[in-house]
């Protein structure tokens, strides 16, 4: 008889939870806490029974345990994330990037779409900043075809949506820490919003997209990273277009996960 001997086994946290999160869970090379797991499977389960789920191509939670979960896209197993110049990673707060050299690239072409939901008139681009700096152009993100930026130059939120220029809010704001988001619905003209609220309709009529991967921390102007931002982005996400309920449903639903992990 062995004495001192045992064999323990960790708990399995996918256990009881939805399919589309025990997936993700099952790609983090660390296991997550049973506390993580929750946090996911509660955040999955809000923008599925709000609409929203169903409609992303690419979902990033940068306030992640570690930076190989943060460059995962929770939607499927697609567009995984590649940083480039050492962006600064923090757990539970997620990347930010230098100001001048450093970005993530999410591998997440916004031309491509023959193989994605977001399409020239109907897209969704949204990006949460959890610090505060300076106005500035700048882009938290960008692609040639869509870009966000949470407090611009003139103290407005800033997009490109489908366009080949950038659209600027009238309306101004005090900081940078927002989730900004914009969605296109037609031909004409794209709808901004503010933690979930409606700001402004922006006129400028789309444009047949090119292939253009979706930058974090930069704005990928035809291959060349640019207007580089040193804001820390907490959460970044794309899809086909959405309505003002279902944006509002995705704000509470990453806020009350960036709360949860202290990232907001």
């Amino acid at each position: 008889m062995q004495v001192g001997v045992s064999t323990w086994y960790p708990a399995d946290v996918t256990s009881g939870l939805d399919a589309d999160v025990a997936a993700f869970l099952a790609r983090l090379t660390t296991p997550p806490t049973t506390d993580r797991a929750s946090l996911y499977n509660t955040l999955i389960l809000s923008l599925k029974s709000a609409g929203v789920w169903s409609k992303l191509d690419a979902l990033y939670i940068f306030a992640a345990a570690d930076s190989q979960a943060a460059g995962l896209n929770l939607v499927n197993s697609n567009f995984t994330c590649t940083p480039f110049s050492s962006p600064t990673f923090t757990p539970d707060r997620g990347y930010a990037g230098d100001g001048s050299t450093s970005y993530v690239d999410t591998n997440y072409d916004t031309g491509d779409s023959a193989n994605i939901k977001l399409q020239r008139n109907s897209a969704t681009l949204g990006v949460y900043a959890n610090t505060s700096t300076a106005a500035a152009d700048v882009r938290e993100c960008g692609s040639r075809n869509f870009a966000a930026t949470t407090f611009g130059s003139t103290s407005g939120m800033s997009f490109r949506s489908a366009a080949t220029n950038t659209d600027t809010t009238v309306t101004t704001f005090a900081n940078s820490v927002a989730m900004s988001a914009t969605s296109r619905s037609n031909v004409s003209n794209h709808d901004t919003y503010r933690n979930g609220v409606f700001v402004e309709t922006l006129t400028r009529t789309s444009v047949v997209l090119s292939l253009s991967h979706l930058l974090v921390g930069c704005f990928n102007n035809n291959g060349v990273p640019s207007q580089f931002s040193s804001r820390r982005v907490a959460c970044v996400f794309a899809g086909s277009s959405m309505t003002s309920g279902e944006l509002l449903a995705a704000y509470n639903a990453i806020h009350t996960y960036l709360v949860a992990v202290g990232g907001d």
